[in-house]
């Protein structure tokens, strides 16, 4: 049984940003491919793991793999976003329309 450990080098990507993964493997060896999926919960379009980066291990088992997560919509996002707007002049807790 092999074990593997993978850290980032930040918790939270804003979008378009990216992540550093950095993990080890025991017994790799030298050139061996490590590939990092992830797992979309729920599945998207019937798909519920995908491959984001191929790694190669160095002699010692590490490896080091720059990821771009996509960006995905949660549910209630656009109910957040409809809050977020201002208020149209005029309306009431709006900033006054500047024709008064």
């Amino acid at each position: 049984m092999q074990s593997v450990s993978l850290d980032e080098d930040t918790p939270v990507v804003t979008y378009g940003g990216s992540v550093l993964l950095n993990g080890s493997a025991d017994n790799a060896q030298a050139g061996d491919a490590v590939t990092i999926t992830e797992r979309r919960a729920p599945a998207t379009r019937g798909v519920s793991v995908r491959t984001v980066a191929i790694a190669h291990a160095a002699a010692d088992g590490s490896f080091t793999a720059r990821v771009r997560p996509v960006a995905h919509r949660v549910p209630g996002d656009r109910r957040r976003r409809r809050q977020q707007r201002r208020p149209r002049p005029g309306a009431p807790g709006g900033p006054r329309d500047a024709r008064r």
